[in-house]
């Protein structure tokens, strides 16, 4: 009877939502019970990013994660920057991992829709990218969202079915600039979905809007800078293509990514048909990456990750006797591979000397400069002040060191810059301090002493300053001139 089909229907839909939403909550909490403060890859630049934006809109070229990083910060009420984008990747590999399950359960039922979202769990690509500062936890989730709901949903207007896919592709593209290669995918699932009329031509052109949309959004991360948004993936290509290596692809993708690829085996020939859109939409990002050669703990290869899984939880469900059963040996024996790979590699970010470094600079930092102000430090580890204490504005020296040093440009130049930075500091009524541990280093790389004294000099133009110690760590700190005259 029709009413019963719908009634069933609708009841397997809440048993599909309510799995989702559990294995999202679980893993949400693994994830943020595992979390290192480690930064490292693009993670120093992403938190340093979202503190100086202070109460601002914050992008980078993957536009998505540094303004859920905003909103965490606005709505959640975390005071931290660093928190802020730990509770993002912690939410998002829990998002791709509830979008999954949800879309398993869905269409083959409470335990064989769960294998292909555990499998996915299970990988160190997943587990160390949802449990650090990276914005690949967030490409999982945006593949996730376009394929799991481009899968899911059926659209019966044209309007209905545009709309769909602009929000697909851009919620995709704007978690990682190499999903804008998913647009005939996203185009694809969307338009077999539609019962419109011209319902290829309606998800078609919903697709190229959402990417106009998101090429913007992520080319406008920084205006002030040509090397982001469209042109930085010319400026990848250009100085890092490093072409196929065997040594590569195993550490970045078989080994992060080995259970996923158990997956692959659950797709026979009879379900090609069935899944092509998803391979469509994800193979282009693998064979770049493939080639591309740069490593982030197989964080670029999260997007064919979850293309895998959606693809496996579309396969056939009928048997296929002993060698289903082999194929399932397979992925579960991967699967413990790949959790006891995630425990090992968390067990060693977690030793890592440098994962308290920042914290331990931080509360010392913050004795000095106890009401906020601006911290000049020379950072050789990456390892940020800024984003662990609140209104304290950290100053990167190495970066504007190395800026005049790799592009052999004049010392002029740097005193400009730094003249620049200090006077607008000292305009803002607020203390600066600078950690004289800079001379360590200097003892040891001779080109660091004089752009580390031109800042110290330049504060002394601005500041009225003394030397003061704590926790061991020699500062510099200076109140602004007009502070004291008042």
């Amino acid at each position: 009877m029709p009413g019963g089909d719908a009634s069933a229907r609708g009841s397997s839909e809440r048993v599909a939502v309510l799995a989702g939403a559990l294995v999202g909550i679980a893993f949400l909490a693994l994830f943020r019970t595992t979390r290192s403060e480690l930064l490292d890859g693009d993670g120093t630049s992403l938190v340093e990013r979202l503190a100086e934006a202070d109460t601002g809109i914050a992008l980078w070229y993957q536009a998505a994660y540094l303004v859920l990083g905003r909103a965490v910060e606005a709505f959640v009420g975390i005071g931290r920057s660093l928190d802020a984008l730990l509770w993002v990747s912690a939410a998002s590999g829990a998002a791709a991992l509830a979008l999954c399950a949800a879309l398993g359960v869905r269409r083959q039922g409470a335990f064989a829709g769960l294998v292909p979202a555990l499998a996915l769990a299970s990988s160190p690509g997943l587990w160390l990218n949802a449990t650090r500062v990276e914005v690949h936890a967030t490409q999982a989730a945006g593949a996730a969202f376009a394929l799991v709901l481009g899968t899911a949903l059926r659209t019966g207007r044209a309007w209905s079915t545009f709309a769909l896919a602009a929000l697909l592709q851009f919620v995709a593209s704007t978690s990682h600039n190499s999903q804008h290669g998913m647009a005939f995918g996203v185009a694809w699932l969307v338009a077999r979905g539609s019962s419109a009329r011209r319902g290829s031509f309606a998800a078609g052109a919903g697709v190229a809007v959402g990417l106009a949309g998101a090429l913007l959004a992520n080319s406008s991360s920084n205006p002030t800078s040509p090397e982001m948004g469209v042109a930085y993936l010319f400026t990848l290509v250009r100085n890092w293509f490093t072409g196929p290596s065997l040594a590569f692809s195993v550490d970045e993708f078989v080994l992060p990514w080995c259970p996923v690829l158990g997956l692959v085996l659950l797709v026979r020939r009879e379900d090609l048909r069935r899944v092509a859109p998803v391979a469509v939409a994800v193979l282009p990002s693998l064979f770049f990456f493939l080639a591309y050669g740069i490593r982030s703990e197989g964080g670029y290869f999260a997007t064919f990750a979850v293309g895998a899984t959606v693809a496996a939880t579309l396969a056939s469900r009928r048997p296929a006797g002993v060698r289903r059963n082999v194929v399932a040996l397979v992925v579960a024996a991967l699967s413990v591979l790949g959790l006891v790979r995630s425990v090992d590699a968390l067990r060693d970010r977690a030793r890592d000397p440098l994962g308290g470094l920042g914290a331990a600079r931080a509360a010392i930092a913050a004795e000095v400069l106890p009401d906020g102000g601006y911290y000049v430090r020379l950072d050789l580890e990456g390892q940020t002040v800024s984003g662990r204490v609140r209104h304290l504005h950290e100053i990167d020296a190495a970066r504007m060191i190395s800026e005049i040093l790799v592009h052999h440009l004049a010392f002029e130049r740097f005193e400009a810059a730094v003249e620049g930075r200090i006077a607008g500091a000292a305009a803002t009524g607020l203390p600066i301090a600078i950690d004289r541990t800079w001379t360590i280093a200097a003892a040891v790389d001779t080109r660091i002493g004089p752009f580390m004294e031109e800042f110290e000099r330049a504060v002394g133009r601005h500041y009225d300053t003394e030397l003061v110690e704590s926790g061991g760590v020699p500062y510099l700190v200076g109140t602004p001139r007009a502070t004291v005259s008042r």
